[in-house]
């Protein structure tokens, strides 16, 4: 069961390829990460996708330095931190820009993190509490912090990004 444990618990902290340490902080997510995702906003981003990871990739994009935010606080700044030298110009030159796949983006990323607390199996934090090694300690109180705040996500936003995963796959590959 702990490998289980460790397991999902890298997953969702490893948001895009980025850990952060675990911290009992009730942080909360930008408003923007909480908006109704539409089929349009999917389909513009979708569109813009290769552009957008050719620009990351051309300022040689990496995921923020790691912190004592927790998974929670590190949407911002992953976000945030895409918006790179270029990438405005870029996106001008597709018809889009960087204040709009922003705000798509933060949905984007929501959504994909609230999918993977969804898909915890049932107990799964009740066995995390009860493990008493160092690393299921230090990762509980970041765990509950996620969960509360992916709970908001919308669900129309969820299913979105579920059936556009494949669509999806380059924004994991940006610091690759």
């Amino acid at each position: 069961m702990r490998e289980a444990t460790l397991l999902t618990l890298a997953a969702v902290l490893t948001l895009f390829g980025c850990a952060r340490k675990a911290t009992t902080s009730s942080a909360k997510w930008p408003a923007e990460a909480y908006g109704n995702l539409t089929e349009a906003e999917m389909a513009q981003f979708i569109k813009i996708l290769p552009t957008f990871s050719a620009a990351a990739k051309a300022a040689a994009w990496k995921p923020p330095a790691k912190g004592n935010e927790g998974a929670v606080g590190l949407l911002a700044p992953l976000v945030e931190g895409m918006n790179v030298a270029g990438m405005d110009e870029s996106l001008k030159k597709v018809g889009s820009d960087w204040k709009s796949v922003r705000l798509i983006l933060y949905k984007i990323m929501a959504a994909h993190t609230a999918s993977a607390v969804d898909a915890w199996p049932p107990g799964f934090l009740d066995q995390v509490k009860k493990d008493t090694s160092a690393g299921a300690k230090k990762a509980y109180p970041d765990m509950l912090n996620i969960k509360a705040v992916c709970a908001s996500v919308p669900a129309a936003n969820k299913e979105i990004v579920k059936n556009h995963e494949q669509d999806l796959m380059p924004l994991r590959t940006l610091n690759r």
